[in-house]
């Protein structure tokens, strides 16, 4: 799942119940990656909205301690657990976490892509979003030019996680050693498939050979891996691959 977020220097989101400030480019950064999606949201995002209405072309789920809550257009929930299980039948990717606060705190442990407008400001706030640079787990993945809207300088970030909840063994395992151990699913398909035709044409071998060499890959070592196979790619695979 995806959260998305404008923050100041501080991390700061918010102060006394609105958005520190509106930016069109962050607006429309917003409108495109959310349109036909499904966003999540506290009552008082909610409210915060245009005429306190759901967006228009978006799922809109809201999530309230408030008992006999109701709004036109949306679907509401009152716990943490029940809005997860109404967000399975939707693909991961096409979930946003919206706000407040506390919801993005609530969900955070459950995505794995933050979408961050960044802006080079201090503003005065109440409300802040946990700072991925100084959480082990996220990292950058992505980061824009330098954006400006008048005297205002921002930019736009991608966070991803990379270390997933514990394996089966209890231990913490990164995202890739858990593809490197699943590769013949449809999304390490999809890491590899760029792997195995370029050594298939590189190496005139059989592609059934190379695709049993990638099954073998550590991600972390894939580099070394492709330079030892390219120097024995005329023999035989042998035990130490």
């Amino acid at each position: 799942m995806n959260l998305i977020v404008a923050v100041d220097k501080n991390w700061a989101i918010g102060n006394k119940g609105k958005l520190l400030v509106s930016i069109p480019g962050d607006q429309r950064l917003f409108r495109e990656e959310t349109m036909g999606k499904v966003i999540v949201m506290g009552r008082k995002t909610m409210e915060s909205l245009p005429g306190g209405n759901p967006l228009p072309g978006r799922t809109n789920v809201v999530l309230t301690r408030k008992s006999g809550y109701t709004k036109k257009g949306a679907v509401i929930f009152h716990g943490v657990q029940e809005t997860l299980d109404f967000l399975k039948q939707f693909s991961g990717g096409d979930i946003f976490i919206i706000g407040g606060e506390e919801i993005y705190r609530e969900f955070l442990p459950y995505c794995d892509t933050a979408h961050v407008t960044w802006i080079d400001y201090s503003y005065e706030a109440d409300t802040y979003f946990p700072n991925l640079d100084q959480d082990p787990n996220w990292h950058l993945t992505e980061e824009s030019d330098e954006q400006t809207y008048f005297n205002l300088c921002y930019e736009f970030r991608k966070y991803q996680v990379t270390v997933c909840r514990a394996g089966k063994n209890g231990q913490e395992e990164t995202r890739k050693q858990r593809r490197s151990k699943s590769v013949m699913t449809e999304d390490a398909q999809g890491v590899n498939m760029d792997i195995i035709a370029a050594l298939t044409k590189e190496l005139s071998v059989g592609r059934n050979q190379v695709e049993a060499a990638v099954k073998l890959i550590d991600e972390g070592n894939t580099i070394p891996f492709i330079a030892r196979y390219r120097k024995e790619a005329t023999g035989a695979l042998n035990d130490e691959i």
